[in-house]
């Protein structure tokens, strides 16, 4: 991880030198009221004079640093402007009370120790030095009699010899120089222990951040509790999964965002094996109610001293896996008994004819009584029928191979299909078709008597669907690969692709009744054979449609509203 180089003249340094320029105010306001008191007790002086204008000159240059502040680029040349400025009213103050006799070199020490806040270690020395080189130029200058001294503010003085007047000098510079390294030690310390821990607070940001996304784009779901099982902290994919928000969760008993998975249950079952992890599987509900079979892992969460403070839980939704191994587990048990039945069927067929024919030889032969001949009829009849459901069990269950011509879907199929079904038994005067089909030509590669059956079978159940009349709408056109191409599954989109032109179109052939519709129940078991809803109905004919036209590397959609009518969008791969 980066770390920033720490660089004193940001915000910290700028709140340093208003710091700096407040405590100015302090003093000279200390100084004014010190002044103040002086004049009660002594009459007017030069000294006395030249201090008050120290004051206001102090205080109008304070005014015009906070003015310069605002504007202000290089905070590093600012800051020495300032604290220069400080020695030399330092120097001013320290020459009005005495010079070399004055008790107030001290202030000096201020500056010094300001310039190594702000400044460091190498402010402060050069402060210290021009400290030492004020109070040592001007100590020497009265000394020797070219600046007047002032004495008449009411300080006692002290005359002094030549080695007292050196010794005080040194004694100074010394202390300034001593104040200059301790307190830039202190200085650089702490900006070195300010610095680790910027670059400390910065690396763990980064760090928190980091695995912060790492969580939230796991694909899988993540929580973690404490000991009495409330969550503490839930990522993104966990939302999606379980449909409870981060703002729900927080803080809720696990149990209730996960029903039936208890912590308590968990750390027994950690406790017994010796295990600080735990594998299970579990069903439980979702916020909408929907059932979701979830593979979890349950681990124990340890601090830093190896105490257990709670679980984290990974978990992933297997709800469609299990079905895609339900319906895998449920096609090979289909297989092996539709091969059985298509057997049987089969062997069925031979002396199911014999019979048949047998009863209409007897019929024509014999002088039958009326009882007798209906009775006949009966044999003949449902033998017909017997054949016919075993006729398309067969088709269904061991389908012929397709016999693939290129033709064209209006002309050569819905056009021949609308034709029989309006000479058929079961049409009415009482129901009205209306057809809307492209005007350009729709080629398509297929089965064509397969392919008619699917759309026979389909018109058919329209039109039983309607007893009191109604219309039957049929829609035929081409659209771009959309969600027809979505619906297929990744083996079936493979062998599709062969047959798509280079454009990626589908023929989209959508049929309509206002009819009596279909249950939301039943809706999902229309396809499943043997299922039917008619009382002379097989149960076989939608079932051979989904299989043609799966063959056929398309797909079919239904939609249906109870007294409203039903919808059936079939799609198919447009040849070139």
């Amino acid at each position: 991880m980066g770390r920033r180089i720490y660089n004193p003249w940001d915000e910290t340094g700028f709140n340093k030198i208003k710091w700096l320029i407040i405590l100015r105010i302090g003093v000279i306001t200390l100084i004014l009221g010190s002044a103040l008191l002086l004049q009660l007790q002594n009459k007017s002086s030069v000294a006395l004079d030249l201090l008050y204008s120290f004051i206001i000159f102090a205080y109008l240059f304070t005014v015009f640093s906070i003015v310069l502040l605002k504007t202000v680029k290089s905070f590093q040349t600012f800051a020495y402007f300032q604290i220069i400025s400080d020695l030399l009213f330092e120097t001013g103050f320290v020459y009005v009370t005495g010079g070399i006799e004055s008790f107030f070199s001290f202030t000096y020490i201020f500056s010094i120790i300001a310039a190594s806040i702000i400044l460091f270690r190498k402010g402060s020395f050069i402060i210290a030095s021009l400290s030492s080189l004020m109070y040592g130029t001007l100590a020497t200058l009265q000394y020797h009699m070219i600046l007047p001294t002032y004495r008449p503010l009411g300080f006692p003085f002290a005359t002094l010899n030549v080695s007292s007047f050196y010794y005080n000098i040194f004694l100074n510079i010394c202390a300034f120089y001593l104040v200059a390294f301790l307190s830039s030690y202190l200085s650089e310390s702490l900006k070195k222990t300010h610095e680790q821990l910027r670059e400390t607070s910065s690396d763990l940001n980064e760090l928190q951040v980091f695995h912060k996304n790492i969580l939230q784009s796991m694909s899988s779901g993540l929580l973690t509790t404490n000991l009495v099982g409330r969550i503490t902290s839930y990522n993104r994919a966990a939302e999606e999964i379980t449909g409870y928000k981060f703002e729900e969760a927080y803080g809720a008993d696990l149990r209730q965002i996960l029903p039936g998975v208890d912590p308590r249950e968990i750390f027994n079952i950690m406790g017994k094996t010796n295990y600080l992890s735990y594998r299970f599987q579990k069903i439980v509900k979702s916020k909408e109610g929907t059932d979701m079979f979830l593979g979890m892992t349950a681990s124990a969460l340890q601090d830093n001293k190896n105490q257990i403070t709670g679980l984290t839980i990974i978990f992933q939704d297997l709800t469609e896996l299990k079905e895609m191994e339900e319906q895998v587990k449920r096609s090979d048990h289909l297989a092996a008994l539709g091969e059985l039945a298509a057997g049987i069927a089969h062997e069925i067929r031979n002396p199911l004819a014999s019979i048949k024919g047998s009863v209409q030889m007897l019929k024509a032969g014999l002088q039958l009584e009326e009882d007798n001949r209906k009775l006949m009829d009966i044999v003949i009849r449902e033998s017909t029928r017997l054949n016919n459901i075993i006729t398309d069990f067969l088709v269904y269950a061991r389908p012929t191979p397709l016999t693939l011509t290129k033709c064209d879907l209006i002309q050569d199929i819905i056009y021949p299909t609308v034709v029989l079904l309006k000479n058929s038994q079961e049409y009415s005067d009482l129901i009205r078709i209306d057809m809307t089909a492209s005007p350009e030509s729709l080629p398509l590669v297929c089965d064509r008597q397969q392919m008619r059956q699917v759309f026979w079978n389909l018109c058919l159940n329209a039109v039983q669907a309607m007893p009191r009349g109604g219309t039957l709408r049929i829609s035929v056109k081409k659209t771009e690969e959309g969600q027809a191409a979505k619906d297929l599954t990744p083996s079936r989109k493979l062998v599709s692709s062969q047959t798509l032109n280079d454009r990626g179109q589908w023929c989209t052939i959508t049929i309509q009744d206002t009819g009596y519709g279909i249950k939301s129940e039943d809706l999902k078991k229309i396809f499943v054979p043997f299922f039917t809803t008619k009382e002379n109905g097989t149960g076989l004919g939608l079932a051979v449609v989904h299989s043609i036209i799966e063959n056929h590397q398309g797909t079919i959609k239904v939609r249906s509203k109870v007294n409203e009518g039903t919808i059936f969008e079939v799609s198919l791969p447009c040849s070139e």
